[in-house]
């Protein structure tokens, strides 16, 4: 089985906007650009080393665009991902090639290049959009969380906007109920519609277990019996496929400037 490897690209109205990956990006982030990779069996050592090399030169040199990376703490496949200011790794080369050129010698970055190249065995793409209606961001002042679950849904066409309804109930009751649960939804554009991601920060984990109760119950204590059952019958309906991932903050592998 092939590494995944999810590189983010975030994109705003003619500016450039580190985050800490696709599902940790700032609220004022609009669109999100995912690039999977998938890594040759035995080559993380190989991108990780690559990556460190890259990030001792961007910090050497100062500025730039940043990532933050993450890694796959439980899931079906060891993913990564980061948030970078490019579309895909094809535009991102000239400038990596030249950074590294600067830093290690023509030499010695043809090399790291060539390492990091021969281990990729394929490459997709998507662009996500950030949802802030449907998103509950923690108070402000809150530490960044180390550990996030990611939950990717992809919906049945012609129920998405059902889900969407269910889901701002679901936000509702949970605030109601004064759940520790902070997230941020993600809509799928192009490359991936009908799809959703939910990111969840992971501070404590109780919060996995939500204290308040199951979602059914906090449901039921938010819109009563009768909505409650309509909401949760609406979600299972509209969902085609849903898989989880736990994703680590990987500090070490991130570069973010100080401008």
């Amino acid at each position: 089985m092939g590494l995944w490897l999810v590189i983010v690209a975030v994109c705003t109205a003619g500016a450039t906007v580190t985050a800490a990956a696709a599902t940790t990006a700032s609220p004022e982030v609009a669109l999100v650009r995912v690039t999977s990779l998938t890594i040759k069996p035995g080559k993380q050592a190989v991108f990780e080393a690559f990556v460190s090399q890259l990030r001792a030169a961007y910090v050497a040199r100062g500025g730039g665009s940043g990532w933050q990376l993450a890694s796959t703490e439980l899931g079906e496949d060891l993913t990564y991902t980061a948030a970078f200011g490019f579309a895909d790794w094809t535009e991102l080369a000239p400038r990596v090639r030249d950074v590294m050129v600067e830093e290690y010698g023509a030499e010695a970055a043809a090399t790291a290049l060539a390492n990091f190249a021969e281990a990729v065995v394929s490459q997709r793409s998507a662009v996500y959009r950030y949802l802030p209606a449907y998103s509950r961001e923690p108070p402000a002042g809150t530490p960044l969380a180390t550990l996030q679950a990611n939950v990717i849904i992809d919906l049945k066409p012609s129920k998405v906007e059902q889900y969407l309804t269910a889901l701002e109930l679901v936000r509702e009751a949970r605030i109601q109920a004064d759940s520790p649960a902070f997230w941020r939804v993600y809509a799928g554009s192009l490359g991936a519609r009908n799809r959703l991601v939910i990111a969840y920060r992971i501070s404590d984990w109780s919060a996995l277990n939500d204290p308040p109760g199951p979602l059914r119950a906090q449901l039921v204590a938010a819109f009563g019996e009768v909505q409650a059952e309509k909401a949760m019958l609406a979600m299972e309906a509209a969902e085609a496929h849903v898989e989880s991932r736990l994703m680590r903050a990987r500090p070490e592998l991130s570069y973010v400037p100080a401008d």
